[in-house]
């Protein structure tokens, strides 16, 4: 799991409209089965998450914890 409970269903990522709903519910169900593949690719939508909020939303504050 993610660390912090804004990260921890990944609705935001699916709700932004950028990635496909059904394929971030397929590779977050992969990371969570422990499909390491999947988990990098977890990684890079959460990284490209933070980014688009940051700076296509003008969001500065960002929580990790």
């Amino acid at each position: 799991m993610i660390c912090s409970p804004r990260w921890s269903n990944y609705e935001s990522i699916a709700a932004a409209g950028i990635f496909d709903p059904s394929a971030v519910t397929r590779i977050t169900a992969a990371h969570e089965a422990g499909d390491e593949e999947a988990s990098r690719q977890v990684w890079l939508m959460l990284q490209f998450e933070l980014w688009r909020e940051r700076w296509l939303e003008g969001s500065t504050a960002v929580s990790v914890s």
